[in-house]
């Protein structure tokens, strides 16, 4: 089964609940037990707006803890064990489906999803969590990192950032190199743009962004040619005017002498 897995940049947050120190020889029953006493406390509460968190960490003795709880800025709940900050990351985030334990669904995801992609977990963060909405669905959300001798879809994924940091500081330079000579792109405007219209546009300061923040990216790979598709908020000035935007990117991909470069694409507006 295939795991659809998105991107999502989340500032530090604190969780506060009960904990339980465990391993994987024991957790079905100890987590059992902890979900079975507290679950229905937590959800009562006005501050979970039905919402649950389950945190994990390791410790230095292959066990690990298990915080079941809410999200509470900045204080311990009345009555709880445990409170943990989640410290700011980019997050991979993939969505259990209804057919799959949460057990198995952190397996595929750790094991399979995450290395297709060319990502590990960020041990140094350390703070894998479940999110659990008001219906039950629940999310993986690991904090990651570039994994070594990642394959084209983590290489397209690093050049999808390299553009994202090159637009923000207007590295004029940096852009050259990933746009390619030939680049036909249409904006969400319904102009087509050319490398000239777009270096131009940054050279002038005619278009300066503030903030690109990455919702969820899908990246396709075909050989010589990969597809990335990238949900988008940004935030700057065009033309003097302030801009707010949210956009998914169609962004094309091409592979000319060993160098990946963007070749074409398109830009669509949600409303």
């Amino acid at each position: 089964m295939t795991m659809d897995i998105r991107f999502e940049d989340r500032g530090a947050f604190v969780v506060s609940g009960y904990a339980a120190e465990t391993s994987p020889a024991t957790n079905d029953t100890d987590l059992g037990a902890l979900w079975e006493e507290y679950r229905d406390k937590l959800i009562a509460l006005p501050e979970s707006r039905a919402s649950l968190y389950g945190v994990l960490w390791y410790t230095e003795n292959h066990s690990y803890f298990y915080l079941l709880g809410i999200e509470a800025p900045g204080s311990l709940l009345e009555g709880a064990s445990t409170s943990v900050e989640i410290p700011a990351a980019r997050f991979a985030v993939a969505t259990v489906p209804d057919n799959m334990t949460a057990a198995a669904a952190w397996t595929e995801y750790f094991d399979k999803a995450l290395p297709a992609l060319g990502f590990a977990p960020d041990a140094e963060h350390g703070k894998y969590f479940e999110y659990y909405d008001q219906h039950g669905v629940c999310e993986l959300w690991t904090p990651v990192v570039r994994a070594k001798g990642a394959g084209t879809t983590g290489v397209i994924n690093n050049c999808e950032e390299k553009l994202r940091l090159a637009m923000l500081s207007g590295d004029i330079g940096a852009l050259d190199a990933l746009i390619s000579d030939d680049l036909a792109f249409v904006n969400h405007f319904g102009q087509l743009i050319s490398k000239e219209d777009d270096l131009s546009a940054h050279k002038q300061g005619a278009f300066k962004l503030a903030d690109i923040r990455f919702i969820d990216q899908r990246i396709r790979d075909m050989g010589e040619v990969a597809v990335a598709v990238t949900e988008t908020e940004i935030e700057g000035y065009s033309g003097g005017a302030k801009l707010s935007d949210h956009l998914i990117y169609t962004r094309i991909w091409q592979k000319t002498n060993g160098e990946w470069q963007l070749i074409g694409g398109q830009a669509t507006r949600i409303e």
